[in-house]
């Protein structure tokens, strides 16, 4: 059988009701009971049919007297001495074990011993369960959801030493093992003895590597579960089986039931937080978008009135971040630059450099205008940290980080750790504003320039754009001088004045910018006074 590897995502225990139903085996019409747990259906027994090779262990012991030799460190015998003992073995039917706790199984037979629809699970199918079975908010790494799974997946009885809570009726008993004798006289060796039933359950999977395979473990003394790789393939086990045709078929079920229960639970954290950035200190206005009427909160900042949120006007090629509507709904959508330059409203525009700059002037100066900015929840250090790094929004301006889009040819976007807005200044690339939510610098508000085709922010500020001022013109090439006759070395040191006048009369000075003429080291900065 092909090695799967895969790792798959834990829904939270509170995602799915455990439902239990059964199952008949239309082949010797025995019935199981079932159990949900998660995406999996799982048997709630262990599987008791009887497949050619399999066995049940033996429930009446046998007593066997062996040879014991002791010898010392030299190997040389020092004495032989009688032993006697008592074991179980394998036997090919006993109802008493097998009803109790299914019937044993080495790996070739295992493989092939679940009925149609269902399959022997793969090592990723028995991690997820019990990951799910150990999850709880106590749990914060996978170590301690194994290490108390074994208390919700153990029955309530049938354990020696310590029994279970069988939390979601998986029922997990002890069913023993069985391998060669580990004791008695080499003419036992080959026997296969039956051990640990009551005290141990070792559940088979269909992962083997290098002639051993991994396999499932629990204990009577303990909550944990345990997944070893070691056992060897002629070893018999416990089968507990998984529903599905193939352990393939199973594991898309598995990942996909993951995948909407993340997209999920990622809706209902966006939504819950719509709105939830502004201030409830400040006194907000509020504009309607005739377009598509949508309103949106406005807060006057020094002689400027900004929109105190993130523009959502659905722009031909603008995006939601991920591509998800409600993402819109809560930070507004992405625009690239051609497009921010006429997507504000009637009444309001594109900020320039120069007024983001005016802005933050207006609350204290640009190194400290991002803290004053931010919103005063939703920062982190780095996408997905603990660490917050909010600010304190003194007025209102309410900045959260909306992540950014059009990464890699157009195909991907960015964490969302930092507030990206477009400015209409722009030339090869285009100027935006930006807040970090990085510690180092949470602070500031900065300008930078960034390839026109990235998708960011827009936030409106009202009245009418600003003109651009006209690139300056090139100044007109000037007629060149003749040198300045070098002025005996007896001379009377000349002033500044009187040397510009002198080298350069007011009538070549005309086609020249206006200045004052001044010396530097010997050489005329300004040529003409």
């Amino acid at each position: 059988m092909k090695k799967i590897v895969i790792t798959l995502t834990l829904l939270c225990v509170v995602a799915f009701a455990q439902q239990k139903g059964t199952f008949k085996d239309a082949r010797d019409g025995k019935t199981y009971k079932t159990v949900i747990m998660g995406a999996q259906t799982w048997m709630a027994e262990n599987l008791n049919y009887a497949a050619k090779g399999s066995k049940c262990g033996g429930a009446t012991p046998k007593t066997e007297t062996y040879e014991s030799i002791e010898r010392d460190e030299g190997g040389i015998i020092i004495s032989k001495t009688k032993q006697t003992r008592k074991y179980f073995v394998l036997e090919d039917n006993n109802n008493a074990t097998c009803n109790k706790y299914g019937r044993l199984y080495d790996y070739e037979t295992a493989i092939k011993a679940c009925p149609q629809s269902w399959h022997l699970p793969v090592k990723a199918e028995w991690e997820y369960l019990v990951k799910f079975a150990g999850d709880n908010e106590a749990a914060k790494t996978d170590y301690e959801r194994w290490s108390q799974a074994g208390k919700y997946l153990k029955a309530k009885s049938g354990w020696n030493t310590s029994n279970g809570e069988d939390k979601f009726g998986f029922t997990a008993l002890p069913g023993g093992t069985g391998d060669s004798a580990a004791y008695g006289s080499s003419s036992n060796a080959k026997k296969l003895e039956f051990t640990n039933a009551g005290d141990f359950g070792n559940w088979l999977t269909a992962t083997a590597e290098n002639d051993k395979i991994y396999t499932i473990s629990m204990n009577s003394s303990s909550d944990e579960v345990r997944g070893v790789s070691f056992r060897s393939k002629n070893g018999f086990s416990s089968v507990r089986c998984v529903q599905g045709a193939s352990s393939e078929e199973a594991i898309a079920a598995v990942e996909k039931a993951a995948a909407d229960e993340k997209e999920a639970a990622e809706k209902a954290a966006v939504e819950s937080a719509i709105g939830k950035q502004f201030n409830p200190k400040i006194n907000y206005g509020s504009i309607t978008d005739a377009r598509d009427k949508a309103t949106y909160k406005t807060v006057k900042i020094g002689n400027q009135t900004w929109m105190a949120e993130n523009l959502n006007y659905d722009a031909k090629g603008s995006k939601c971040f991920k591509d998800k509507d409600y993402y819109c709904k809560k930070d507004g959508r992405l625009y690239d630059w051609e497009m921010a330059k006429t997507a504000c409203p009637a009444g309001w525009h594109l900020p320039s450099k120069a007024e983001w700059n005016t802005l933050g002037e207006a609350v204290g100066g640009l190194t400290t205008a991002g803290t004053k900015l931010k919103a005063t929840s939703g920062w982190f250090e780095k996408y997905n940290s603990k660490k917050p790094v909010n600010g304190t929004d003194d007025f209102g301006f309410s900045a959260i980080p909306a992540g950014s889009g059009g990464w890699n040819n157009g195909k991907d976007f960015s964490d969302r750790n930092e507030s990206v807005w477009w400015t209409t200044s722009g030339n090869d690339y285009g100027t935006v504003s930006k807040i970090y939510s990085s510690e180092s610098e949470t602070g500031k508000l900065s300008l930078s320039a960034e390839t026109k085709t990235l998708l960011f922010n827009i936030r409106c500020v009202q009245g009418e754009a600003p003109k651009e001022e006209p690139a300056p013109a090139p100044a007109p090439a000037k007629a060149q001088q003749p040198a300045a006759k070098e002025q005996p070395k007896d001379q009377p040191k000349q002033s500044s004045t009187e040397f510009c006048t002198i080298t350069f009369p007011k009538k070549a000075c005309i086609a020249m910018p206006k200045g004052t003429c001044k010396m530097s080291g010997g050489k005329v900065v300004d040529k003409c006074p």
